[in-house]
């Protein structure tokens, strides 16, 4: 089964790059169905993911509605599911279904990490960018802090401006960082349209030159008095 053989590509690709994981592969009708199945069974006991790490869809404006409608629903999934969202968006895209190789900037040691916190989900959105400086090629990075208030006060025009403008702050500032975490903000269910909540992650991360990570946690803190 070509499923079957895609599986095991990605089970090469985490070999060849010694990855410290439980994983398997599974066969589902559609990418909606095969994520459900995934966050419910992934897991060995209490190590079981509470992250769920997706590509921003680039083409979303041209693809089936359809698509969009499951793409979406994937996002509300997970938090039903109690899980953590993070959208990872590259200039280059984020495709694992090809064998990629990793590149690493060499100047990256020099750049920062700039956080864009609009509101508290847990922590999460600050905890990861403290993670990723633990890792060698991170380590060396500075870790920048931008408070914003909550991007969906307000309706229509008035929070589309604010959107607007917050990408023009990350334009202006954050054009040499090594990388740029932002709290993702979360259409409701049933009342935000697919389409519109597209336009607004669209409008807080286009034309930003590092990669842009949308993180939201599922309301539980993840930061205690430990942390350093």
């Amino acid at each position: 089964m070509p499923e079957l053989s895609r599986a095991d590509s990605h089970v090469k690709w985490q070999n060849k790059r010694k990855s410290k994981s439980f994983y398997t592969g599974i066969v589902a009708d559609d990418l909606r169905s095969g994520v459900q199945i995934l966050m419910q069974a992934s897991g060995l006991g209490r190590m079981k993911p509470n992250i769920l790490v997706m590509g921003f869809t680039n083409n979303w404006k041209s693809d089936n509605p359809s698509n969009m409608e499951n793409y979406i629903g994937i996002i509300h999934d997970a938090f039903d599911f109690n899980y953590g969202i993070c959208l990872l968006r590259m200039k280059e895209g984020l495709d694992i279904s090809q064998t990629m190789q990793a590149h690493v900037d060499p100047e990256q040691g020099k750049k920062t990490i700039d956080i864009c916190w609009l509101f508290d989900d847990g922590g999460l959105t600050l905890l990861i960018p403290y993670l990723l400086t633990c890792k060698k090629h991170w380590r060396n990075c500075k870790v920048r802090v931008f408070v914003a208030g909550q991007l969906n006060r307000g309706r229509g025009a008035e929070s589309s401006l604010r959107q607007i403008r917050l990408n023009e702050i990350l334009l202006d500032n954050s054009r040499d960082a090594a990388l740029i975490v932002m709290t993702m903000p979360i259409g409701r269910r049933g009342e935000c349209p697919s389409s519109l909540y597209m336009a607004w992650l669209e409008t807080l991360s286009q034309n930003l030159r590092p990669p842009v990570m949308l993180i939201r946690g599922n309301q539980e803190s993840v930061l205690t008095i430990y942390c350093q």
